[in-house]
């Protein structure tokens, strides 16, 4: 009975008066109206040609799809060879301090796909670390953080990674509370992540601990610093360059606190790591 409501409730007012008359009894009347619609058996085989002529349309469709999606993948393999060949390009010029031209490469590439975060942040670290290009800087890194939040989550390491760029830039241009804001990003990120043992990860800590340095932060910067250095020594070693950066930023912490055994100790590891 309650399927037979809803169907009812359902119906057109054309098919609630057809089965009004059924109910009722008043067959001639109910069929007389069906008849009005046409003769069953010939929009039966309306239906079959119609239903046949959308299977044929539905395999043009799935065949152009199939040709869409062939001509899609070609595309994204030239854009990808042309990215390539522009990175090359802009690695020449950048080599021979042809800033303008390497520059002119780089933005080159970041305009093939500006969905792509890697290359909007390569174009505004290269604009406001070496052409002072601020404005400019900031239109990529903002793109790219658009872009980070639509694609990856909020506690993965390639955020982090985009919240380090952002952090560099804001100390570079002398905005100190937006760079400290996404350094309280990153240290709440970091707090989730159990294996800290990643390249990215140190980087946050490096950058975490200069830019408390300059608030004066000085127990959350000595923590950075050393968390740094333990993570280079775990993952590069003790003989590598970013070990190496690490003694000397704790060293220069050391110095400021007039720690001044621990700061030559450690600037001296740094120096004999560099040598």
């Amino acid at each position: 009975i309650c399927y037979s409501k809803i169907d009812y409730d359902q119906l057109n007012e054309f098919d609630k008066i057809i089965s009004e008359y059924i109910l009722n009894g008043e067959l001639t009347k109910a069929d007389s109206m069906l008849r009005t619609k046409g003769d069953i058996n010939e929009r039966v085989s309306q239906y079959k040609k119609d239903e046949a002529a959308i299977a044929k349309e539905k395999e043009k469709l799935s065949r152009r799809q199939a040709q869409l999606n062939q001509s899609e993948a070609l595309a994204i393999q030239v854009r990808d060879d042309l990215a390539n060949d522009c990175d090359r390009k802009f690695e020449i010029f950048k080599m021979q301090h042809l800033n303008d031209s390497a520059a002119y490469f780089i933005e080159l590439r970041a305009s093939l796909d500006s969905n792509n975060v890697e290359w909007q942040l390569d174009a505004g670290e290269f604009l406001s670390s070496y052409l002072t290009e601020y404005a400019k800087a900031n239109a990529y890194f903002a793109r790219s953080l658009r872009c980070a939040q639509n694609q990856f989550s909020d506690q993965s390491l390639d955020m982090i990674s985009v919240y380090n760029y952002l952090i560099r830039f804001y100390d570079r241009i002398g905005h100190l509370d937006e760079a400290l804001l996404y350094c309280e990003k990153v240290s709440q990120v970091l707090e989730t992540q159990e294996d800290k043992n990643n390249p990215i990860i140190q980087k946050s800590y490096e950058n975490m601990g200069i830019l408390y340095d300059k608030f004066g932060q000085r127990q959350e910067a000595f923590h950075s610093y050393q968390t740094s250095l333990e993570i280079c020594q775990s993952h590069y070693g003790e003989i590598n360059h970013a070990t190496a950066c690490s003694y000397y930023n704790l060293g220069a912490y050391y110095y400021a606190t007039n720690e001044f055994e621990n700061a030559i100790e450690s600037i001296h590891k740094s120096m004999d790591i560099q040598i």
